[in-house]
This record gives C-alpha cells, sequence and structure tokens, in this order.
C-alpha cells in the first residue's frame, strides 16, 4: 500500500477516457493513477479521512496538494 503526499507542481499529470468520461490521472513510478476526489484546503480532514478508507482497503493512494485545493488519487490496479 503507498500513500504519499506531494505538492500538485512535483507530479505529471494526463487526462484518459473511462467509463464513458475525460478522467484526470497521473504518473508515480510506475503506476497510474486516477484523480477521484478535489476538495478546497480547508476541507483537507475529510479528504484524509476518505484516504484512510482507502487505505485501510489496501488501495494505493497519493494525495497532492496546492494553496487552494487538495485531491486524492488512487491507483488504476485498485478499481
Amino acid at each position: 500500500m503507498t500513500s504519499k503526499l506531494f505538492k500538485s507542481q512535483q507530479v505529471r499529470r494526463f487526462k484518459f477516457w473511462l467509463d464513458q468520461s475525460l478522467q484526470d490521472g497521473m504518473r508515480y513510478q510506475y503506476s497510474l493513477f486516477q484523480r477521484i476526489i478535489t476538495l478546497d484546503y480547508s476541507q483537507r480532514q475529510q479528504l484524509y479521512q476518505q484516504a484512510s478508507q482507502y487505505a485501510q482497503a489496501g488501495a494505493d493512494i497519493l494525495i497532492t496538494y496546492d494553496n487552494k485545493t487538495c485531491h486524492l488519487w488512487i491507483n488504476l490496479k485498485h478499481k
């Protein structure tokens, strides 16, 4: 299980098609991740709680943040 925290500027994002809609993705090491939650930085505690639930279920997760928002990413293999 991976659980990492990064500044948004440190990751490379891309777009991909999944479930008939355009999704946000990123690559970390040799894995691909999908953004599943974006919240205002002031609501980061709620995002951390969601991240904890996914991590307890065995998912590889990443969190990125900037001055205004934070994002929760899940490894595409977990789906």
